[in-house]
């Protein structure tokens, strides 16, 4: 059996600065001005984006221990991505190459660091539906 870390850290607010993704509610981002709320959620994304890769950093560099070499993140790393109020949001080439090249160097980053990678959805991710 192989261990590894989790995708939400527990502490103080000191321990975990900077290792927990953020997020926001439809509720909370559709009472927004739509610029407003498109700011919001870029701001989180690239937050969101920057954390993932200094977790991966952490854990394939300084993590002393090679079996546990793994991490399991939470598709809260793109918040609200099934919301229909954000659809047009995540599809804007702009947002898209974000999205592309962050990643793109994250698993770059994973496979220089033997860092292993599972992801499990957000507790509001809509993962099949009736409806296309």
């Amino acid at each position: 059996m192989k261990i590894g870390f989790a995708c939400k850290y527990h502490g103080t607010p000191e321990q975990v600065e900077g290792y927990n993704f953020k997020t926001i509610t439809a509720k909370t981002l559709m009472s927004m001005e739509q610029g407003a709320a498109r700011h919001r959620l870029l701001e989180i994304l690239r937050g969101n984006l920057s954390i993932f890769r200094r977790v991966l950093y952490d854990v394939g560099v300084i993590n002393p221990v090679p079996d546990l070499r793994m991490f399991r993140f939470s598709g809260d790393i793109l918040p609200l991505t099934t919301h229909h109020s954000t659809s047009t949001f995540y599809w804007s080439p702009e947002v898209r190459e974000i999205i592309e090249r962050d990643l793109s160097t994250s698993g770059v980053l994973s496979r220089e660091q033997d860092v292993r990678l599972s992801v499990h959805p957000g507790q509001f991710t809509l993962l099949g539906s009736y409806k296309p």
